[in-house]
């Protein structure tokens, strides 16, 4: 074989703390800490590995769990380079998947879960930079074993080869889940064409990338490229089974549990990755970047205690997403481990700066080139964040769930039909995610601060991923009507926004007869009574109505004459369910955000340019027709700005985004954040 040439805070202190955990224009600093490439070297070879369905429970190197799987190949890799403890996937593999061959993020790539058959069919798209696309023609390309980002109805089986792999061999996707031969009987692509295959999949991937392997470095030497291979093991993924004798040591009878029999399909993989490692030799590995990860937590059947099996795989807790990922290869260090926030996502930009290319697209990916050479470093990345959705495609989503995690702390949040779940959890006394802080009484100062700063982090992401804003219930404010007789008209003191939650809650009863009430909307039109009749009304009991109309709303109360007086008060939540319009999304030059807004709320606006950024000006024209601009500055790539600006009139909004020169590259992403008055969260405008 050919070797090759070696080689809630103050608005500054956030942008501070949001421009540090962005990906400026830093990256070509970063790139240039892996080993140059001169002219006239090659680059490394690249062979990135794949294990299905394993976290850091399994991988004994780790030393998360009292009964790892048993994996001296990759422990023993582990010494020969870094070993991150702290690595996060998506809690499914298609979108773990994703994330590695983009760069993106689940919600810029729409696969939000699995991929299947139901439902539209969806892909990876082909319209966005690819990693085996920008590696090529400089690089050879194969994938061998499970793909897993297509359907049929979508390109189907050509797929791998569209992404820009030459070559494909290995399964369309998962094996028969129920069928404990599917690992020896399947259906494999090759090249994109069907045919049969009764070798044992574990084994027949690792035959396949040798051959590929062989067959890259049997080229002339007129023509010395480096390869790129992506071997993603189906293993230790269902269907459970016994594995051949050879490959594991486990003892697993007649009727083994599933957790053992998990365990053995992982030594299994683990033994047909030395095979391949072996097969490369030492005078190629030593001119080989390896990198072997997992795409995302164990599955509940192969946690075992003190691991709850609920918080596996499909889950954002750390069993679900928290991943092994190992670095061995030309300019890593040895023996060595690394604490920074990393993730599956950052394998993007660091294969193209390993390989010398420029990194084109990857917008959420890191480079890891100095944390290979310098582990004990702090990392990029001020924050984690994963998540995912369904139905896998452009919002809207049915379901969204995302974390954001910092050093000690992480938050995960829940988008549902129109309602948000959060939880805090504190990694640092509650590894296994059992206690959420938030339903306790109070927090902590520390816990508090933390709880503020991961949500705003998390309804940042969620305006980048231009999906219609989901608002966040932020507690009611009672607004007090006082005491009101039968037939007295009571309007209220405050303009409520069209969209806004209000119910009418009953202080107290100065006669026997529960009140009867009518609400009255700006133009007259009655509004079906937002308090129960006939029943005390309590804080916990609303019905709760919903506001047609932006204005000042008027209540009476309904009942017999001499029927005594009712004091009464509004539980408004003063616009704090308020939906904005998509249309506010990232307006172009020229072009013109509307959204209704009413008075004493602020207007948070934040711009994040990507690429070659030109003067900038934000327009604001409010409801009298008066213009202020709130925005013009000269702004550089991965910069953020923050400003906040408060709303004194009630209507209609306008914002107009204008330009010096068109930006030369890149996007424009940026998010509007509408808050109450008096609330301090914020609600998030894509």
């Amino acid at each position: 074989m050919r070797m090759r040439a070696s080689g809630q805070e103050p608005v500054s202190q956030m942008l501070a703390w949001f421009k540090s955990g962005l990906r400026g224009a830093t990256w070509g600093v970063m790139a240039a800490l892996l080993p140059a490439v001169h002219a006239g070297e090659t680059p490394p070879n690249v062979l990135l590995v794949l294990l299905d369905d394993v976290g850091v429970d399994l991988v004994a190197a780790y030393g998360e769990h009292p009964q790892p799987g048993r994996t001296p190949v990759l422990d023993s890799l582990a010494e020969q380079g870094v070993l991150f403890t702290n690595a996060w996937s998506t809690p499914y593999c298609s979108s773990s998947r994703a994330t590695v061959m983009s760069g993106r993020q689940p919600f810029r790539t729409g696969v939000g879960k699995h991929l299947s058959g139901s439902g539209t069919p969806w892909e990876l798209p082909l319209d966005q930079p690819l990693l085996p696309q920008q590696l090529r023609p400089h690089y050879r390309t194969a994938a061998v074993g499970k793909w897993h980002l297509s359907v049929q109805g979508a390109s189907g089986f050509s797929h791998p080869l569209l992404v820009g792999f030459e070559h494909h061999r290995g399964s369309f996707g998962n094996f028969n889940i129920v069928d404990p031969f599917a690992y020896s009987f399947y259906t494999k692509l090759v090249d994109g064409t069907p045919q049969q295959s009764s070798e044992y999949a574990t084994t027949e991937t690792v035959d396949d990338a040798l051959e590929l392997i062989g067959a890259f470095e049997s080229e002339g030497p007129d023509e010395p490229r480096p390869w790129f291979l992506y071997v993603a093991f189906n293993a230790p993924h269902l269907p459970l089974h016994v594995p051949p004798a050879h490959l594991h040591s486990y003892e697993l009878g007649l009727d083994p549990p599933a957790h053992q029999v998990i365990r053995a399909m992982l030594e299994a993989a683990d033994t047909e990755l030395g095979r391949l490692l072996d097969g490369l030799g030492p005078e190629l590995l030593e001119h080989t970047l390896v990198i072997v990860a997992g795409d995302n937590g164990t599955m509940a059947s192969g946690i075992i205690p003190p691991l709850p099996a609920e918080h596996g795989k499909g889950t954002l807790f750390e069993g679900g997403v928290r991943v092994p990922l190992v670095v061995a290869g030309p300019g890593v260090a040895k023996a060595r481990r690394s604490a920074a926030r990393v993730g599956l996502v950052d394998l993007y930009a660091t294969v193209l700066a390993a390989a010398g290319r420029p990194l084109v697209g990857g917008e959420d990916s890191f480079d890891l080139a100095p944390l290979l050479r310098h582990p004990s470093r702090r990392g990029s990345r001020r924050w984690h964040y994963t998540e995912s959705f369904k139905p896998n495609g452009p919002p809207p989503y049915n379901q969204r769930v995302q974390a954001v995690g910092s050093d000690r702390y992480k938050l995960h949040r829940k988008l549902q039909n129109g309602n948000q779940t959060l939880a805090l959890y504190d990694l640092k006394h509650d590894p296994y995610e059992l206690a959420n802080l938030l339903p306790q009484s109070g927090l902590s100062a520390g816990s508090a601060k933390a709880f503020v700063r991961l949500r705003d982090v998390a309804q940042v992401l969620s305006g980048l991923s231009r999906e219609p804003d989901v608002s966040q219930d932020v507690g009611a404010r009672d607004v007090a009507l006082g005491m009101l007789a039968p037939g007295e008209v009571h309007e209220f003191g405050v303009e409520l926004v069209a969209g806004a939650r209000v119910a009418l809650v009953a202080k107290g009863l100065q006669d026997s007869s529960p009140p009867a009430v009518a609400l009255f909307a700006p133009s007259g039109v009655q509004i079906k009574s937002p308090l129960r009749s006939g029943r005390w009304v309590r804080s916990g009991h609303l019905r709760e109505t919903g506001l047609p109309e932006t204005g000042r709303y008027r209540v009476r109360v309904m009942g017999r004459a001499g029927g005594g007086s009712y004091r009464l008060a509004l539980r408004a939540h003063l616009g704090a369910q308020l939906r904005l319009p998509a249309t506010l999304t990232a307006p172009a030059p020229g072009r013109v955000s509307r959204f209704d807004a009413v008075s004493g709320s602020r207007l948070r606006h934040v711009v994040l340019p990507v690429g070659t950024v030109p003067p900038v000006g934000l327009a604001l024209r409010l409801p009298d027709g008066s213009v202020t601009q709130i925005l013009d500055a000269q702004l550089k790539r991965g910069a953020l700005r923050i400003d906040e600006l408060a709303l004194e009139q009630t209507g209609t909004y306008e914002l107009e985004l204008t330009l010096a020169a068109a930006p030369e590259t890149g996007a424009w992403h940026r998010m509007r954040r509408l808050a109450p008055p008096g609330s301090e969260t914020h609600i998030i405008a894509p």
